[in-house]
């Protein structure tokens, strides 16, 4: 399974989050939209917000789903004990794919 990169498609312009400074920066840098603008209207409000959940719910599916897992667990369980570090694995996997 090749990874997956969580990304933003307008027309024919993507905009991948591994590019310097993720997706919300390189639509400012490219002209295409810049979300941090102080705009009254809440429509780019829920837009940057919309935005930024699904980027951050993306990469975590990606961590602990998408991947062997591996990683995630080096990362958070590595100094506990092996049943205790698995067993917390498999239930953040859990909550994750829920």
């Amino acid at each position: 399974m090749p990874d997956q990169i969580p990304y933003v498609e307008y027309g024919y312009y993507v905009a991948y989050n591994n590019e310097k400074g993720g997706v919300i920066e390189i639509l400012k840098e490219d002209g295409i939209v810049d979300l941090d603008i102080k705009f009254y209207s809440i429509e780019w409000i829920s837009m940057k917000a919309m935005i930024s959940s699904w980027l951050a719910n993306a990469i975590t599916y990606e961590l602990w789903v998408g991947s062997d897992g591996r990683t995630a667990q080096e990362i958070y369980y590595s100094d506990l004990p092996w049943p205790v570090g698995k067993s917390l694995s498999f239930k953040q996997i859990h909550i994750v794919k829920q």
